[in-house]
């Protein structure tokens, strides 16, 4: 089984690295003028209502300046959600291509174990290996549904008609694939295992069955010695 070793600096290139910091710096910074303003917009209101309390003469003046600003803010809100949702978006696709990566440099730092030709000189040798297989084998178990979980969101990126579902669709599939191939390697290896712990055990139990026979045989030539 090929090993595959990455880095995740050269899967996801600086530019792209730092595309998503500005990215993120752009979401927080509309997220903050939306506060700013909205609490502007809301403050220029209550000094309406008192302003036409304090000067009647200039009410309709007042309430139609209020009604230009609200109006004008209602209009900006769009855009700039429509920006904000686009941002999340990418972060979402960012993500999505990080945890990729970071599944495979996962699954690359298992295969070793999982495709080890080593299986054991000895019966204690054998259950130690077998051990360790078993371990591996609950450790992939618990890691099934981060992976899961990983193609399910990258699948909804694809679903939602994303400009690179096609780049997603195989990064997918190359998830899935390697996946499949570490838990195939750690159930072939079980096998290999129980097969090298059965030779094991008939050598073990081969060489008592000799350790006894070569005591008997001393016992009896010891017993004709002395008649």
């Amino acid at each position: 089984t090929e090993i595959y070793t990455l880095s995740l600096h050269d899967a996801l290139p600086i530019c792209l690295i730092s595309q998503f910091t500005n990215d993120i710096f752009e979401r927080q910074m509309i997220e903050t003028q939306m506060a700013v303003k909205a609490k502007q917009v809301n403050e220029l209101e209550n000094q309406a209502e008192h302003l036409k309390q304090m000067d009647p003469d200039k009410g309709e003046e007042i309430v139609a300046k209020k009604s230009v600003v609200e109006t004008r803010f209602d209009k900006l809100k769009a855009p700039l959600e429509a920006r904000k949702k686009q941002l999340e978006k990418k972060k979402e696709a960012y993500q999505f291509r990080r945890d990729v990566e970071d599944e495979k440099l996962w699954i690359a730092e298992k295969m070793p174990q999982a495709t080890s030709n080593e299986l054991g000189n000895s019966l204690y040798n054998v259950h130690i290996l077998k051990k360790k297989n078993e371990s591996l084998k609950k450790e992939t178990d618990h890691h099934e549904p981060r992976i899961n979980t990983i193609i399910s969101n990258g699948q909804k990126l694809i679903n939602e008609g994303h400009e690179d579902a096609g780049e997603f669709g195989r990064l997918i599939d190359e998830l899935k694939e390697r996946w499949s191939e570490l838990k195939a390697a750690v159930d072939e290896r079980k096998g290999r295992l129980l097969q090298s712990e059965k030779a094991q055990q008939y050598l073990f139990d081969a060489s008592e069955a000799e350790a006894w026979m070569s005591e008997q045989e001393y016992a009896n030539q010891h017993y004709n010695s002395l008649r």
